[in-house]
């Protein structure tokens, strides 16, 4: 399934890798691959986009339906079947979620025998259930970062709960690159976008919105990991500095008009759509970026997506200049600003390189990347990838923000884990007093 075209993942790790897939018996699971693959002997980075699937529940609708009724078929909703610690019981969309222990799980069966996710839109109200002792645990973006102050000065000290930050998000400004969408033809221009990102003070963003907890860096991995220290020692540097933004902009032939924003013969008035999705720290960092830009000579319209639209592949895909975004910050990443990564209509807007960047430099190095085994190797490589990103710049990098999990002190086993990995790896061994 993974591999049919028409679904759109067939181009993707570890799909385009893999040449077939088959279980000689009920304990064994072959894999053989066309190429070199250095995740093949953990698959880490796939738990979630390369799962088992049920041959006895949908293997007749995917070979008799078309791609798009397939992919609406009651079992990726309401009738999923999985193999993880718990089952679905009772989905009741945009509310909540109820399961059950699943006594067959592999790692054995859960020591908590029923859960239930509760959708919450307002973080404020999450809070305000954690305090009330309604609810055990935030997990996702359920309680932002923002709010972490609150929870240490009012919470953490009563003995209520405690909080871990895992430290997995990317946190960037997305650009535009295809003509057909892009707005603002000055993006085009690597001056240009260094100039924006020298108007960023990103450093009080992070401590105003965050309170200090999203360290600011300049590439796709945090500095958390031998590679990750490796690409962060040769990526080039882009402190708040509006002269140099200035000096950047007038070396791009931009000069500021009588309201103070960029103007040029070719490109005319420097006027900057930009984009986020709705939430508390999300309006709250907009609102300061656009302010900041609109000081240093950028107009910058905000723009809060909402419901469906916040979500949908398609428009975030065709956004006209910048939309803020957080993803995955793991080496994985990398492969995702490759040009055959593109989203487009043909590839069902799947492709996770949004804004349409395509580098024949940068293709080379991240497609070598994919099939390099020795960890030096390994290691070097992302370090030039790091060094050409960081100044081609195909994203504005801003902070590496993490997920917040608060949880109550009635509930136990919670561990830390990589940013690779989700802290509910180990769901099955928590319990709940």
């Amino acid at each position: 399934m993974y591999s049919t075209p028409e679904l759109g993942q067939a181009s993707t790790g570890p799909i385009s890798a893999l040449d077939s897939v088959s279980a000689p018996d009920d304990r064994t699971i072959v894999f053989e691959w066309k190429q070199p693959y250095p995740n093949a002997a953990t698959m880490y980075d796939h738990n979630r986009e390369f799962p088992a699937l049920p041959r006895h529940l949908i293997e007749n609708a995917f070979a008799q339906n078309s791609a798009e009724s397939f992919l609406n078929l009651p079992y990726w909703t309401t009738e999923y079947v999985g193999l993880g610690p718990y089952r679905l019981d009772r989905w009741e969309a945009g509310s909540f979620l109820e399961a059950s222990a699943f006594d067959q799980h592999v790692l054995g069966r859960p020591k908590i025998s029923r859960v239930r996710l509760n959708f919450m839109a307002d973080s404020n109200a999450v809070i305000a259930s954690l305090f009330a002792g309604d609810v055990h645990l935030t997990a996702d973006a359920a309680a932002r970062l923002s709010q972490v102050p609150l929870l240490k000065e009012r919470w953490i000290p009563t003995g209520a709960g405690a909080v871990k930050l895992h430290a997995n998000q990317y946190r960037a400004v997305l650009i535009q690159f295809r003509p057909e969408y892009l707005e603002q033809k000055g993006l085009l221009d690597a001056r240009v976008r260094a100039a924006l990102l020298h108007a960023i003070d990103r450093e009080g963003i992070a401590e105003s919105v965050y309170g200090g907890e999203a360290p600011i860096g300049e590439f796709l991995i945090p500095p958390l990991s031998e590679v990750g220290r490796a690409a962060d020692r040769v990526a080039t540097r882009h402190p708040f500095d509006v002269r140099r933004s200035e000096q950047l902009m007038l070396e791009a032939g931009y000069t500021r008009g009588s309201d103070g924003i960029y103007t040029s013969p070719t490109s005319g008035r420097f006027d900057l759509p930009l984009w986020t999705q709705e939430a508390a720290d999300n309006n709250a960092e907009i609102a300061i970026m656009a302010e900041g830009w609109q000081r240093a000579g950028f107009a910058a319209e905000q723009k809060l997506l909402t419901g469906a639209a916040a979500r949908a592949p398609d428009v975030i895909a065709s956004m006209p200049a910048l939309f803020i975004n957080s993803t995955s910050a793991t080496v994985a990443l990398i492969d995702e600003f490759r040009g055959t990564n593109i989203p487009s209509p043909q590839n069902r807007w799947s492709g996770s390189n949004r804004g349409g960047w395509n580098n024949a430099e940068y293709n080379g190095l991240a497609d070598s990347l994919v099939t390099m085994l020795d960890p030096q190797e390994r290691q070097d490589q992302v370090a030039q990838i790091s060094r050409l990103f960081s100044a081609e710049l195909p994203a504005l990098t801003l902070f590496y923000r993490s997920v917040v999990f608060a949880h109550t002190t009635a509930l136990s086993g919670l561990t830390n884990a990589p940013p690779e990995s989700t802290v509910a790896w180990n769901m099955h061994e928590w319990e709940l007093r």
